[in-house]
Order: C-alpha cells, then sequence, then structure tokens
C-alpha cells in the first residue's frame, strides 16, 4: 500500500511490470533496480515479507535486476551483475543434498523454494547453472504425487506472519519454475 514500507519482492514486481512498455519506465525501473541492490543482504539474500522462503524474493529480485541488461540501464548494470551473482552464489551453496532448497539455508527442502531457486538459476545464466538445475528437476520429479499434484509446506503468510494455504499454490509455483526451465528463461520481456 501506497505509504507502507518498500519490500524487495514487490519492488521487482513493479519493475517487471513497468518493462512490459520497454524502455518508457526506465528511469523508474533503474531507481527500483537500485533500491533492490541497496536492499539486498551481504549473503545475496533479501527480506522476507510475504513468503517464508528466501527464494521467493531473490528469484523476483534476479528476474528485475536482469532487466538492467534487457534495457541497457547502464548505470545500473555493474552492481546489478554483482548483486544476481551473489543471489545465484547464496542457491549454488545452500542447495541441499537431495537437489533442492528449503524456505531458508539449511531448512529440509520443499518443492516452492526449489521451483522459486531454479527460476533464478536460469534467468541468471541456464548453462553456467546446468548441473544444480538439472538436480533440481530431478528433487521436483521425486516429489510429484501420482495424481500429479505435490504436497508441499506452504510458502505464503499473510497477514503476516500467519500462514495460509491456498489449494493446489504449490501446482502452480511448480509448473511455473518448470516452464521457466524449459523455455530457458525466455519471457517477453527478457528477450
Amino acid at each position: 500500500m501506497r505509504g507502507n514500507p518498500s519490500e524487495a519482492a514487490m519492488t521487482a514486481e513493479g519493475a517487471i511490470s513497468l518493462a512490459l512498455a520497454g524502455n518508457e519506465h526506465a528511469d523508474r525501473i533503474g531507481r527500483a533496480l537500485n533500491h533492490l541492490i541497496q536492499r539486498q543482504h551481504p549473503d545475496g539474500t533479501f527480506e522476507l515479507s510475504w513468503s517464508r522462503s528466501h527464494a521467493s524474493a531473490i528469484f523476483r529480485s534476479v528476474r528485475a535486476l536482469r532487466l538492467a541488461r534487457s534495457l541497457e540501464l547502464t548505470n545500473v548494470r555493474p552492481a546489478a551483475s554483482r548483486a544476481v551473482e551473489r543471489s545465484t552464489d547464496l542457491l549454488r551453496a545452500t542447495q541441499n543434498p537431495d537437489g533442492g532448497w528449503g524456505h531458508l539455508p539449511g531448512s529440509a527442502s520443499d518443492e516452492v523454494s526449489t521451483a522459486f531457486s531454479l527460476i533464478a538459476l536460469t534467468i541468471a545464466a541456464p548453462a553456467a547453472h546446468r548441473e544444480a538445475v538439472a538436480r533440481g528437476i530431478r528433487y521436483l520429479a521425486s516429489r510429484q504425487l501420482p495424481d500429479g499434484a505435490f504436497d508441499c509446506p506452504t510458502d505464503e503468510v499473510g497477514p503476516r506472519p500467519i500462514p495460509y494455504n491456498v489449494p493446489h499454490g504449490s501446482l502452480g509455483f511448480v509448473l511455473t519454475g518448470l516452464n521457466f526451465v524449459a523455455s530457458r528463461g525466455r519471457t517477453p520481456h527478457f528477450a
């Protein structure tokens, strides 16, 4: 809401939405990306807001920070690239032995956090993260139920910090993650 403190995930989504108009909002997008860069923690994470998973804010921020390259925001590009690298370094370092990722580094793997991590790694550099992505896909395949669904812990919290559950919501996140991998992160505003 207007007047509330800015959040990394919402700032990232706003920048991504503005990018649909091309360079028309380049100044606003540049300010949003600078905000993301300043809000990133030294370990590559961003604050948790409406998600219990660090990977949620990371994938949204990586998507937004890649706009510096696609929209040719040269004044933001070097810092944005470093921010993406910090986040993807964290994801690679915190991938669990089973191939998945948990809500927080060191926590048990879950399907939603794994899908979010796959999106971030795929958008950042599909070739560089090929093995980590393949391990994440194998984890998701091992967790799929016979009916095609995934039974995983809720990701969202709201009103904060009360968890809620949207039936089959996790399936949407997992399919989105797999779609990004299948398309190698290509969406209309990243082409």
